[in-house]
């Protein structure tokens, strides 16, 4: 039998071989390029594959209901706005053109979204608690033609105030006029819906392809100050491009392809420039105005309103007060959020859907986890306000530097200490809060931390202050961060590092929203995969219904610094 198989196999080998004498070496390369071509089309289709499988992974991961899948939207949902197209047209007269397809025979026109006209509907009954809510919303525009084309800014909260119960929901687009939204039924009972249009999609392409690639919007006042001169000039941050005469400032790890650049004062040097305040441009939000023949995008009644044509309800079946929640690990061991929404509102407290945050409810947990810790805040106003928590909690009085404004204070009894910086180039309209001496980069801050011990605790917050960068600006502005912070991990591998994500500003700002969530992306981006903690507070704000202010209230602060807690804690 092996004799046979043998001479099988060698006439088998010859004739190959045979085969291949006779081919050309052309056909060889031809026969080649074939092959290539057909593993690369493998390739792709594998990477395919994995890519929505991850997609669909990350927009699931929630572990609270296999019925979230969204796999299904590819196939119904999304072919949805063809059919709406298709039906709506049976009533025109269309014709067709050749090869090209169809045209109506009378001239359309197609107008920017409508709140008044688009819709919205619910896409599942009999919710019960735990279960997922799905809406469906359709764009119109003013004439109720549906929109061709995806890229609106919606937002979705569900309250019932009854119980102080809200969330908000995970909306996907699907590039044709409709989205699906998906909440989770975490109470029970009725409760209303809100849909908003934030933003048309028309403002949107303008913003993110126009607008936020624009240098020069963040704007300063250069106050340049020596032996009793004292000389004003306007300065702005510029990244990469060319200039002509200009004092530049930069930083060889923080600020390089990115500087800041201020007009020459008529006699000072550049190096007299003292105080940065922001310029006069801006509103208190820090957002320069739309140019003129752009406005139109981002008038009243095309941002931030509600959509009235849809439920204005929803019953959820359950026991009312019952909230439901899945089992989760701690949030000591999460990195990253993927659930969708991040969480909902319930009696004043905020239930995560990502991880388990349930200790922080005595005194004496708290303590034993800032015991032997120093907490090291690194942002705005925004991480500035848990300064006021830690205070009050811990009966503790604060000390702020008349210079740098930075907030120091401790507790020598369970040996706690807190520093409190803001990041480089805050805008703040005060001169007495913009000196130079002010603006200390996150990593030089960490550079200088005593290296005896490393038990601290780091919370970074870029962001606000950042909105005017252009993206490839704020890009630099993060990866210079990342390195300095993958500096002090190898330094202090058991420090815990945290960074605190954007939020929505909770006023009807033309588009601030809009940048923030943008930011947002590029900081998860930016940052994934080096063992820091992402605290994503964006759902948390925005289901907030009770307040409107870019300062949270203490309901809220005391719901982060809990999350504080369980990030750095087990």
């Amino acid at each position: 039998m092996q004799k046979l198989f043998k001479r099988r196999f060698q006439t088998l080998l010859t004739s190959l071989k045979t085969m291949v004498y006779r081919i050309s070496r052309r056909q060889v390369l031809f026969m080649l390029i074939i092959f290539a071509n057909l593993v690369l089309i493998a390739f792709l289709n594998i990477m395919t594959h994995v890519g929505l499988s991850q997609h669909n992974k990350g927009l699931i991961r929630s572990r609270y209901k296999a019925e979230a899948d969204l796999s299904p939207i590819s196939t119904d949902e999304a072919m949805g706005s063809r059919v709406i197209h298709l039906k709506e047209s049976a009533s025109l007269s269309v014709k067709g053109v050749g090869g090209i397809g169809f045209t109506y025979t009378s001239p359309r026109s197609l107008g920017l979204t409508n709140p008044n006209v688009s819709q919205y509907a619910l896409r599942n009954d009999d919710i019960a608690v735990g279960d997922i809510i799905k809406l469906f919303i359709t764009a119109r525009d003013e004439n109720g033609r549906l929109r061709t084309s995806g890229g609106d800014y919606f937002t979705v909260v569900i309250t019932q105030e009854s119980q102080n119960a809200s969330t908000t929901a995970e909306i996907i687009d699907h590039s044709n006029g409709t989205y699906t939204a998906y909440a989770y039924a975490g109470w029970a009972g009725k409760s209303s819906i809100t849909v908003t249009l934030v933003n048309p999609s028309d403002a949107i392409y303008y913003l993110r392809y126009n607008y936020t690639l624009l240098s020069h919007r963040a704007g300063f006042v250069g106050i340049f100050q020596r032996n009793n001169v004292t000389e004003r000039t306007n300065c702005y941050i510029q990244h990469e491009g060319s200039w002509s005469k200009k004092c530049e400032y930069f930083h060889p790890y923080n600020l390089f392809s990115t500087r800041l650049l201020c007009d020459a004062p008529p006699t000072l040097p550049c190096d007299a420039l003292t105080i940065l305040p922001r310029s006069d441009d801006t509103n208190a939000l820090n957002m320069p105005r739309v140019p003129e023949d752009k406005q139109y995008l981002f008038t009243d009644k095309r941002r931030y309103q509600k959509l009235s044509k849809g439920p204005q309800v929803v019953d959820v079946k359950g026991i009312e007060g019952q909230s439901s929640l899945p089992v989760l690990e701690k949030c000591y061991n999460t990195y990253k959020s993927f659930s969708f929404p991040d969480g909902f509102w319930m009696k004043g407290r905020y239930l995560h859907l990502t991880c388990d945050n349930s200790k922080w409810f005595h005194l004496e947990d708290t303590i034993k986890c800032l015991t032997n810790k120093h907490l090291l805040l690194l942002g705005d106003s925004q991480l500035r306000l848990w300064i006021r928590k830690i205070r009050t909690l811990l009966g503790i009085e604060v000390v702020v530097d008349k210079y740098t404004h930075a907030i120091s204070t401790s507790k020598p009894e369970i040996n706690f200490n807190v520093t409190f910086q803001f990041h480089p180039f805050f805008r703040h309209p005060d001169e007495g809060y913009s000196l130079v001496s002010d603006h200390r980069y996150e990593t030089q801050i960490l550079d200088e931390v005593d290296r005896s011990h490393c038990n601290y605790i780091v919370v970074f917050g870029p962001w606000a202050h950042y909105a005017l960068w252009t993206p490839g600006a704020y890009r630099e502005r993060l990866e210079f961060l990342r390195d300095g912070v993958l500096k002090f991990m190898k330094r202090c591998p058991n420090a815990v590092v945290i960074l605190k994500g954007p939020q929505p500003t909770k006023t009807t700002t033309n588009f601030f929203d809009y940048v923030c969530k943008t930011m947002m992306d590029m900081q998860m981006e930016v940052f994934d995969g080096i063992g820091i903690k992402f605290m994503n507070v964006w759902d948390m704000i925005e289901s907030a219904y009770w307040y409107s202010d870019p300062h949270p209230p203490d309901d809220v602060i005391n719901v982060q610094f809990q999350q504080l807690l369980s990030y750095s804690c087990k």
